[in-house]
């Protein structure tokens, strides 16, 4: 089990392919996966159109986190193996994460910084040590083709994630 101080520390250095799953939750990804190859034409399209129920993935905005219908807020359906108390969550996006050699760019960086501040700790009253956020480098991603990032909550309640979940209003 991954404890929180072992995330942060995984995230800080970008060493994300250390990150796993529990045997139950790896088991059960990998029959999704033949699930939604087989259903829907792959894990692309469930997500896109089941999960988010996205019409199609042109943004509404051609800028990064700049408009509510080019972004949605999941669970993770297969997340990593943290301790009981961290939640998983997945931020998606219709417009791409602008990325360099070295990852996120620096101005990414500050606009998913920016949103997790307004949206989650102003808006959503998660306080700022409770929260991290990642993106998996393309090689580890399981949907390349929607752009994410993850965002790990930590001892929250229920009523504050399901909150957090439903809301539809992220700018």
């Amino acid at each position: 089990m991954i404890e929180w101080n072992e995330a942060l520390d995984i995230i800080s250095k970008q060493e994300l392919s250390r990150f796993y799953r529990s045997p139950e939750i790896a088991e059960k990804y990998a029959q999704a996966k033949v699930h939604d190859d087989e259903n829907y034409g792959g894990l692309a399209n469930y997500v896109a159109y089941k999960q988010l129920k996205w019409d199609n993935l042109d943004p509404a905005n051609p800028e990064f986190l700049k408009s509510n219908k080019d972004i949605k807020i999941t669970r993770n359906r297969y997340p990593y193996y943290f301790e009981e108390d961290v939640v998983h969550l997945v931020v998606w996006t219709k417009v791409p994460i602008p990325s360099d050699s070295n990852g996120v760019t620096t101005e990414a960086r500050k606009t998913i910084n920016k949103f997790i501040d307004s949206y989650f700790v102003k808006k959503h009253g998660i306080a700022r040590e409770n929260l991290a956020w990642f993106k998996n480098p393309v090689i580890l991603q399981t949907i390349p083709s929607i752009a994410h990032f993850h965002v790990l909550v930590r001892g929250s309640t229920h009523q504050k994630i399901e909150a957090i979940l439903n809301d539809s209003v992220y700018i």
